[in-house]
C-alpha cells in the first residue's frame, strides 16, 4: 500500500532519523482530537454567548 515517510535532524549530532507510516495510519484522526474539538467548541461558543448577553444588558442599563 501507500506510505509516508518523513525526516528530521537528531539535536546536534549529524544524524538525521527516518519514519514511515501507512497513509491510512497517518490520514485517521484519533478519537480525542475529535472530543477535544467539541469540548472547545462549546466552550467558545459558551463565552460567546455570555460576552454577548452581559454586553446587551450593560447598554440596555446605559440607555436607561
Amino acid at each position: 500500500g501507500r506510505w509516508i515517510a518523513g525526516f528530521a535532524s537528531v539535536g546536534n549530532t549529524g544524524f538525521v532519523v527516518v519514519v514511515q507510516q501507512s497513509y491510512k495510519e497517518a490520514r485517521a484522526v484519533d478519537p480525542s482530537t475529535i472530543w477535544n474539538l467539541m469540548v472547545w467548541t462549546a466552550v467558545v461558543i459558551f463565552l460567546a454567548v455570555t460576552v454577548a448577553l452581559v454586553l446587551r444588558r450593560w447598554f440596555r442599563r446605559g440607555a436607561a
